[in-house]
């Protein structure tokens, strides 16, 4: 899979513990500016954090998982409780 980034100033994005993305310097948000190639995924649970830091202004930030052609990712749920699933 690919994971497409967009951030307003400094990020950093791990999964499953492992630092898998970082920006360390201001600029604007543009969605999808980003992109991390071979990214897996193991079956079932799968703990994603995404931390911005924002130095001016408001903050904006995106994460998408697409197929290596761009298309969404199939089979993928998001929670904030993964119990739920």
């Amino acid at each position: 899979m690919r994971l497409l980034i967009g951030c307003d100033d400094l990020a950093r994005v791990w999964i499953n513990g492992q630092e898998v993305y970082r920006c360390a310097y201001q600029r604007g948000f543009r969605e999808d500016e980003d992109a991390v190639e071979n990214i897996s995924l193991k079956a079932g649970v799968n703990a994603i954090v995404f931390k911005v830091i924002n130095i001016h202004s408001r903050w904006l930030a995106s994460l998408r998982f697409t197929d290596q052609n761009g298309n969404p990712a199939k089979g993928l749920h998001s929670s904030l409780n993964p119990s739920s699933w």
